[in-house]
């Protein structure tokens, strides 16, 4: 049984009374029940034509594309429905008629409405939309900021779960409005981005800076033979089903990942790589708040944060595609010489660099 009456929903959308929709309808009514069953397929049609009506205010449209977003993870599948041809506006008409659950019990319907739906109106105008605020984002409100974002969340999630083979012949419709340079722009990045990715590169110098001032949870643990304990107890812990059992005296050390913010460095260095990926303006801004030599401080191994040597390689190799001045900054680094690493001492090598100073070679490690 849905949670939110077909017929009331009605009557509120038709007399637009939009603080009593706003009270009736939640983005949670929207995902799967405890029992399995869907939201109301009519329910879904009335949202839909909601949000594409041209009166409703932004607030409300807000709250049609959170629900929208969540009722194509696990809810319904996208399949396009023949009654969307019949008229000129014809995603109103086909909501509409969807609404009153005109077609739903027709003998002549074949369309599977317990488990599709037909989103097509819905990547239109969202489409549509992103594509207009792109071009002004810098005079946005922060309810259209808001609009464009769930927007472009809708269609992640439309694609991720409920249109996984966009490709086909019988999505084929959709990929029109998909092939545009504008829609790619604004996807990948807006102007609203610059603020973001100024937060992240600041945040995460104070984080790196503050791991260096002191021993705190922001230091790096490069000896990953401190981490191996915690990692054989976790191990021991999932094997037999037993918690905290104990290993050895080294197993009171606290665990890296109990943390909060265990990788949350990684998480940002993740955050600015995928930003300034064959991004001009943000591949500019971040050299010029001096991010390139935080990035290359960054190339360790850190057992807080899993990954991080990785990301920030990915990150710096982003940042020097197509830019020849990102580039520059990383040919004239200057070697002060080669720093001790803890990891291949453990294993018995070294790191030497031969006389002339062009190459560096691993050797083994002179034991005295």
């Amino acid at each position: 049984m849905s949670v939110v009456d077909i017929q009331q929903l009605n009557l509120i959308t038709n007399e637009e009374n939009w603080d009593q929709l706003l009270e009736l309808v939640k983005p949670k009514h929207f995902v799967k029940q405890n029992t399995g069953e869907p939201p109301n397929a009519a329910v879904l049609a009335q949202i839909c034509w909601t949000l594409i009506n041209e009166t409703s205010p932004d607030m409300v449209k807000i709250l049609c594309l959170k629900c929208l977003g969540n009722s194509c993870l696990d809810s319904y599948k996208y399949k396009q429905h023949t009654l969307a041809n019949k008229e000129p506006d014809k995603y109103k008409y086909l909501y509409h008629k969807l609404a009153e659950n005109v077609c739903q019990y027709g003998q002549d319907c074949d369309y599977p409405h317990g488990s599709y739906f037909p989103y097509d109106g819905i990547i239109e105008w969202t489409i549509n939309y992103i594509n207009i605020c792109d071009k002004s984002t810098s005079c946005l409100t922060d309810n259209e900021i808001d609009i464009f974002r769930l927007s472009i969340q809708f269609l992640c999630n439309l694609f991720t779960y409920a249109c996984k083979n966009v490709t086909s012949v019988e999505n084929e419709n959709i990929l029109q409005y998909l092939n545009c340079d504008n829609l790619k722009q604004a996807v990948i990045i807006s102007e609203n981005a610059k603020s973001l990715i100024i937060n992240c590169k600041y945040l995460l110098m104070s984080l790196h800076m503050m791991g260096k001032e002191s021993n705190n949870y922001f230091t790096p643990i490069t000896n990953l033979s401190q981490v191996a304990p915690n990692a054989q107890r976790r191990a021991m812990n999932i094997n037999t089903g037993i918690n905290n059992v104990d290993i050895s005296e080294e197993t009171t050390n606290p665990d890296p990942q109990d943390h909060p913010a265990y990788g949350f460095k990684s998480g940002l260095i993740k955050v600015i790589g995928n930003m300034v990926y064959r991004n001009k303006m943000c591949q500019d801004l971040f050299r010029e708040i001096d991010g390139i030599p935080l990035l290359l401080d960054c190339c360790n191994i850190d057992a807080r944060n899993p990954l991080m040597l990785q990301w920030s390689i990915l990150a710096l190799r982003n940042l020097c595609e197509g830019n020849p001045e990102n580039q520059e900054i990383i040919r004239h680094c200057r070697r002060e010489g080669v720093v001790d690493n803890v990891v291949l001492q453990e294993m018995g090598l070294t790191l030497h660099e031969d006389m002339d100073g062009k190459s560096i070679r691993i050797a083994p490690l002179r034991r005295d």
